[in-house]
């Protein structure tokens, strides 16, 4: 049974321009201890996605515009605010793209990890201060006693990070969403919360959704990989299909926009020509038919269906149909863990 099984989920926003799609009938599911990636450019609808399974979007502007987010049996589009609140920070928790927009500037560091554990576990504030040096050593904070009295701008970058990961582990969650975790740090620090985030997922069985624009950092703790355009899931599948066979113009596009630093200067990196489209104004046909080589006259005139071949999907009336080499992208080393 998956975690989390989500069905045409869509949310659009009124703005002055007219009503923004930024998610557009996405579905997907994600079982125990698995994790799907979900990759695309800056604008594509990833952030909006996360934010709308736990009904993070304001409303207004935001709108739920339809669709199911069933986990554990329950609709989350259903339930009141009160049931949600239980459910956020224990049952599903959230790390943020900003470690200093999700943390509080005025309150220290083992104050804010004490208010999840009173909150959802009924810790008292001296075991909650307990249990925040042990979880602060798990997600490799040393000292942790000194750290519980400290202040976000105190920290390092990284460390924030690792501080807001051991808030959201803190009730053990079944499902973690992890919003584009790494792109605020330098490479060393990624590939550490990288490995950091995969031997957790080992340790706790948890379901992992994690969304970046980096398809390296996908491929290195994704099992199965959704590729976004313009509020739309445009390809899916898992991860090993997906780089040996892709079908999708724009997922390649996207793999050839990462630098190579083995290939020679002259071919590090392959520009991905165009703009996303305004989704206010959402193009007729394929929305990514006006950047694509491949496009005709067919791909303007109608948006093509996700449509499934074997375990994998996508959404293109003209998809590649050769397999592309997967040497650009570094996959899990034999423990699971991504390779350095």
């Amino acid at each position: 049974m998956p975690a989390i099984n989500i069905r045409g989920l869509s949310t659009h926003f009124r703005t002055p321009r007219g009503v923004v799609r930024a998610v557009q009938d996405v579905s997907f599911s994600v079982g125990a201890g698995r994790t799907l990636g979900i990759v695309g450019e800056s604008g594509c609808g990833k952030s909006v996605l996360s934010r709308s399974i736990l009904r993070l979007v304001p409303e207004p502007p935001g709108i739920r515009a339809g669709g199911e987010v069933l986990f554990e049996g329950r609709d989350l589009q259903r339930l009141d605010e009160s049931a949600l609140r239980d459910i956020r920070g224990s049952a599903i928790a959230m790390i943020f793209q900003d470690p200093m927009t999700s943390l509080n500037p005025v309150l220290t560091i083992g104050r804010q990890i004490g208010e999840v554990l009173e909150r959802h576990l009924a810790y008292n504030r001296s075991k909650a201060r307990t249990r925040a040096v042990e979880l602060l050593e798990t997600v490799g904070v040393q000292c942790g006693p000194k750290r519980l009295d400290e202040y976000p701008h105190q920290l390092s970058g990284g460390m924030r990070q690792r501080v807001t990961i051991a808030m959201a582990l803190a009730c053990r969650p079944r499902l973690l969403i992890a919003d584009e975790p790494t792109t605020a740090l330098d490479a060393t620090v990624q590939m550490q919360i990288l490995i950091l985030l995969k031997r957790l997922q080992r340790e706790t069985g948890m379901a992992m959704i994690f969304i970046s624009h980096d398809l390296g950092a996908v491929a290195s703790v994704a099992d199965e990989i959704a590729v976004m355009y313009a509020g739309r899931i445009v390809e899916k599948a898992p991860r090993a299909d997906l780089f040996e066979s892709m079908r999708m113009p724009y997922t390649q596009a996207l793999l050839r926009a990462r630098p190579d630093l083995d290939a020679p200067p002259h071919m590090r990196l392959g520009a991905l020509e165009g703009r996303p489209p305004d989704l206010a104004r959402i193009p007729e046909g394929c929305a990514f038919a006006p950047r694509c080589s491949h496009a005709d006259a067919h791909c303007r005139i109608g948006a093509p269906p996700l449509r499934a071949d074997g375990g994998h999907s996508f959404a293109c009336w003209k998809p590649i149909d050769h397999a592309l080499p997967a040497e650009p992208v570094r996959a899990n080393g034999d423990d699971g863990s991504p390779k350095p």
